[in-house]
């Protein structure tokens, strides 16, 4: 993997190279007509943007914002208005009753539908279980025929709109379930005799039935067929139906139940379509109101420009009061629209409330107000009163039919002439900016547009005499002249917007011209083209060089797949393919489009490099996991081997039974638990250089300290003389305690390093899942988080525990220290027993270790210490 990155890095540096080679060729190939063109468009692209700068300003200092400003949102309202008032065209009272007469017509032609389909179903279902008996195949799949046609059946009856009111659908499927509950106990019957003649009797009768299901279900079609008809005549199919009754019959081609969906859809739209209307006419007043105190704002402030403007004192009032009678004009026209607007809304109300009176009146006898058709008794919103006479209620309906009406058509009135009065407000706003002067420094940016226009113009022109040169390609100059058509086209907009002082509106035609000629500088630059012999001859040596590079990609991509690394090997072959497109195009003479390849070559060698890092990185966390468990292993293996010596010393300890002298026996035993405490103090003493070289000196730190308390075991268990201690031959409190410390220390290790894999393994499998769920989520890998673990054995947070363990560890022996010995306090250092002395001082130094780890541990994670 290090090989190939080198490589990778090699070939990326060499393709750098390449890019600064291409780029000094291009702009070589600029210089002459086409660097003459851009630097004109630069200095024409300034000179507009600093003409901008001042049209902003301008606008910003000046009425002429706000006043566009309100324009804008005079025509928001008009717009908004046209729609209130196409709405109020398209609704009519009487159009709900409309849809309610034919819908009960829908609902029987639906009911009728759903008949006929599942007595086709279940003809289907007999002739199929007649087959299967032709081919004297097994009754089983023909009884599972029977309840499946069941159950189709129950399902039908249950969803019938109609109910037992339409007592011809009701019956045939009621004949339809009593056809298949015989033909099941026949089949049952036929399955216990299994005779030949039998089942060919039972054939010909299901067959028969199922013709005749077939035949009811075509006279339900037609029946349906005619309630559909009698439906689109009750929508007015005859005469001009409503948009809403037009909109369910053109859904009755695709059946009645489609239709039926429309109907209810429109019916909603029906009912809550006068209350949103006149929601919007009450909005729509709002709006307009404020556009009042705009204007009056606007009057105030162009009066005052008027003043500051004008040449003399009577022009200045003349100028002021024509401006103000216009923008009044505007404000009285805006008072009427709003007027118009509230009669609107309360007319669309009042026609509302009558349709809906109409519609209350109309009901048949015996159904109480409030009461929905089909609906039980007692479901009412409000307390059923005693029903009216016919007469009484056809007269009501009558009279609220003809109010509906009348309402209706006054809200359309309304709404008309609220846009009568917008279009004047409108043009009374356009008569007082026709008035208001023009500036000076409106006239000034007017010329200076005009003259910019014609600089824009001598450049396309310039374009079109070099049409015939090869400094640059055909499509380069077609999308220049272009682009620069489209800036002369603004820049001329935006001067006759300044000339009839619309500030805004020539800032955005000047952002616009702007944009085009950017446009137009990068086609100019991209489409140079080698014209010299040397020009050409430099295209093809850099084309060759990239070329190389392209094979060069190619045999290591090649070299990736053999090895398996799947990510970098699609990448480099990604690379080489944009290395010959980018050899290519600079054959070819487009040194745009090449450099634009030679950057691709290098996205995707730093993707292939990436990948490979990314591998790279798999390969180092899977060795710190082997080396991770290997570790764990071994110091499982020291402590279980150290927990074997302590046993036996304890052994060996009561069997001398306070003895100061062991036996020869008890000697020999001392002797070989010594070298098994010296061997585990020299495998200790490996795992501590091992753990180093992890760079965890914490872990090293405490596994060096049990390699020291476990070589001091080994000679206060061993004979007196040079490497002994004290008398020799030691087994008691005080070597058992040192074991002790080591047992303790080694469980400690074993316990984090166990931890540590346990947390590796949790956060392995929450990462695959994320993954997993990111990908069925989004289709697509998640980026890597930036904050990558520790490269290390141990993170720095099992060894901030270790550490814990450690130093609550030196205080608790303190303590007990202390507690044995409580003169220790107040007695000095001469005085105390040197071996008592020599463990106070082992804890000491333990402390002070685990300060300086502490240390260590806290300026690597960045924590500032006090180096006091």
């Amino acid at each position: 993997i290090a090989a190939t990155r080198e490589a990778l890095t090699n070939l990326s540096r060499e393709q750098s190279d390449l890019q600064r080679k291409s780029e000094d060729f291009e702009a070589s190939l600029q210089e002459g007509s086409i660097q003459e063109f851009t630097e004109g468009l630069n200095e024409l692209q300034q000179a507009e943007r600093d003409l901008l700068q001042r049209t902003e300003a301008s606008g910003r200092s000046s009425t002429t914002l706000e006043r566009e400003r309100i324009e804008r949102e005079l025509l928001e309202l008009k717009d908004a208005e046209d729609r209130v008032a196409e709405l109020l065209v398209g609704w009519k009272p009487g159009d709900q009753d409309e849809l309610a007469d034919a819908r009960s017509e829908l609902e029987l032609a639906q009911d009728r539908e759903r008949a006929a389909q599942v007595l086709e179903e279940t003809a289907e279902r007999l002739e199929r279980t007649a087959e299967d008996l032709a081919a004297d195949a097994p009754l089983e799949s023909g009884l599972d025929q029977m309840k499946d046609a069941q159950e189709a059946l129950k399902r039908a009856a249950r969803n019938l709109t109609q109910g037992s009111a339409e007592e011809e659908t009701t019956e045939a499927i009621a004949g339809a379930t009593e056809t298949v509950a015989q033909s099941q106990a026949e089949l049952r019957a036929e399955r216990q005799q299994a005779t030949a003649e039998g089942r060919s009797e039972l054939e010909q009768a299901l067959a028969e039935r199922a013709q005749e299901l077939r035949d009811q279900a075509e006279a339900l079609k037609q029946d349906a067929q005619i309630a559909k008809e009698a439906a689109a005549q009750k929508l007015g199919q005859g005469g001009e139906p409503s948009p809403r009754a037009e909109s369910v019959l053109s859904k009755l081609a695709e059946g009645a139940e489609a239709a039926l969906g429309e109907l209810r859809t429109q019916e909603e739209v029906q009912e809550f379509l006068p209350e949103a209307i006149a929601g919007a006419q009450d909005e729509l007043a709002k709006l307009t109101a404020d556009l009042m105190e705009a204007l009056e704002r606007l009057a105030e402030a162009s009066v005052k420009e008027a003043e500051a403007s004008a040449e003399s004192a009577g022009q200045a009032e003349q100028q002021a009061q024509q401006q103000a009678e216009q923008i009044e004009a505007a404000r009285q026209a805006l008072s009427e629209a709003r007027e118009a607007m509230e009669a609107s809304s309360e007319a669309t109300s009042e026609a509302a409330q009558a349709a809906a009176a109409q519609q209350a009146a109309g009901k048949p006898p015996g159904q109480q107000a409030g009461q929905q058709p089909g609906q039980p008794e007692g479901e009412t919103a409000a307390q059923p009163q005693a029903p009216p006479s016919e007469e009484a209620s056809s007269e009501v309906a009558e009279q609220s039919a003809e109010a509906a009406e009348q309402a209706s058509q006054e809200a359309n009135a309304q709404a008309a002439k609220a846009q009568a009065a917008i279009e004047a407000a409108l043009e009374a706003l356009d008569a007082a900016r026709a008035q208001a002067p023009q500036s000076a420094e409106t006239a000034a940016m007017a010329e200076q547009q005009a003259s910019l226009t014609e600089q824009a113009s001598a450049l396309l022109e310039q374009l079109e005499e070099q049409a015939n040169s090869a400094e640059m390609s055909a499509e380069a100059k077609q999308a220049t002249q272009e682009a620069m058509a489209e800036a002369k086209a603004a820049m001329e907009q935006a001067e006759a917007a300044l000339e009839q002082g619309k500030t805004g509106e020539a800032a955005k035609q000047q952002r616009e011209a702007i944009d085009a000629m950017e446009r137009a500088g990068q086609e100019a630059q991209a489409g140079a083209r080698p014209n010299s012999p040397e020009e050409q001859a430099m295209a093809e040596q850099i084309a060759a060089e990239q070329a190389a590079i392209q094979d060069d990609l190619l045999q290591l991509a090649e070299r990736l797949k053999k090895e398996e690394r799947e990510d970098a090997a699609e990448s480099t072959s990604e690379a080489g393919q944009a290395a010959e497109e980018a050899s290519q195009a600079m054959q070819s003479g487009d040194t745009a489009e090449a450099q634009e390849q030679q950057k691709e070559v290098q996205r995707e060698i730093e993707e292939a490099q990436d990948a490979l890092k990314e591998e790279e990185e798999r390969y180092q966390q899977l060795r710190q996991e082997e080396a991770l468990l290997q570790m764990t292993e071994e110091i499982q293996a020291l402590l279980e081997m150290h927990q074997a010596q302590m046993v036996e010393l304890l052994e060996v300890d009561a069997a001398r039974a306070g003895r100061e002298t062991p036996s020869r026996a008890q000697k020999l035993r001392l002797r070989r638990i010594a070298r098994e405490e010296e061997t585990a103090a020299e495998k200790a003493r490996e795992l501590e250089q091992a753990i180093l070289e992890e760079d965890s000196a914490v872990f090293a730190a405490a596994m060096s300290e049990v390699a020291g308390d476990l070589e001091r075991i080994a000679l206060l268990l061993g004979p007196p003389g040079e490497r002994g201690a004290g008398e020799g031959y030691d087994s008691g409190e005080r070597v058992q305690a040192l074991q002790g410390d080591v047992e303790r220390l080694l469980t400690w290790l074993v316990d984090a390093l166990n931890e540590e894999n346990d947390r590796r393994q949790e956060e392995a499998e929450k990462e695959q899942q994320e993954e997993e769920q990111n990908q069925e989520e989004n289709g697509e890998e998640q980026p890597e988080d930036e904050g990558q673990p520790e490269n290390r054995l141990v993170p720095s947070q099992a060894e901030l525990k270790l550490l814990r363990s450690m130093e609550i560890d030196v205080s608790r022996s303190l303590q007990q220290t202390l507690d044995a010995w409580p003169e220790l306090a107040e007695m000095a250092p001469e005085d105390v027993d040197p071996l008592i002395l020599e463990d106070i001082m082992r804890l000491a130094i333990r402390h002070n270790r685990v300060t300086e780890l502490f240390g260590e541990v806290a300026r690597k994670l960045g924590v500032p210490m006090d180096e006091e």
